[in-house]
């Protein structure tokens, strides 16, 4: 695949950019800031007979903690699916912008489009849950959770199958040092996989994320 160059709008300080053929990511490189850490990303789904979706809108820095289960060492790649490719094309596109540090100026961007042989018609979601002191959500439709090391405890109740079939609610509560625990080396998360709309709780003043994936 090529490289791709795209205009710097210096004046808002960003770049802007549609994708309309199929891609799983992009990798990208900035002149002027090696690395793109301190750079705000939003990728949103445009589409001509649907709501406009947006996948994530996030600091670089949070996007690579929430992806390090994926992408140990993520560097400047912006991933819409994983594993497979999303299915672009002119009446379902993405809309990839990159706002730049105020302290720093950008002198070019360029990227490369990364393609899998799978592909799949269900984009990659990341939705911010921030909690202060404590809240109960609703996992909507996501099937998995990150909750931070900083959150002070998870509650929620998951329907199981007693020995007959029947479904009941079966209470699951993990405390600080359980969730501190079972945290994997180089993230900050504690992935828990969820139900739909499933009601959680989580006390301590945190930053989660719900994931379709």
């Amino acid at each position: 695949m090529s490289v791709i160059r795209k205009p710097i709008d210096g004046e808002n300080g960003l770049v802007q950019f549609e994708i309309a053929e199929n891609a799983q990511s992009i990798g990208f490189i900035i002149g002027g800031i090696p690395d793109s850490v301190d750079c705000k990303v939003r990728v949103e789904l445009i589409s001509k007979n649907k709501t406009n979706q947006t996948l994530y809108d996030l600091k670089m820095e949070d996007l690579r903690k929430i992806l390090s289960f994926a992408y140990p060492k993520m560097g400047n790649v912006l991933p819409f699916a994983i594993g497979k490719s999303l299915v672009l094309n002119d009446d379902n596109k993405l809309l990839v912008t990159i706002l730049f540090p105020a302290e720093t100026i950008a002198t070019s961007f360029a990227y490369t489009v990364n393609t899998y042989v799978e592909i799949t018609q269900n984009p990659m979601v990341i939705k911010t849950v921030k909690v202060e002191e404590e809240a109960e959500v609703s996992t909507e439709f996501y099937p998995l959770m990150l909750v931070s090391q900083d959150a002070e405890s998870y509650e929620t109740l998951v329907m199981v199958k007693d020995q007959v079939g029947v479904l009941i609610p079966n209470k699951v509560f993990f405390g600080k040092d359980f969730i501190e625990a079972n945290i994997q080396n180089n993230s900050e998360f504690l992935p828990m996989v969820t139900q739909s709309n499933q009601k959680v709780k989580i006390v301590g003043n945190s930053t989660n994320y719900l994931l379709l994936i």
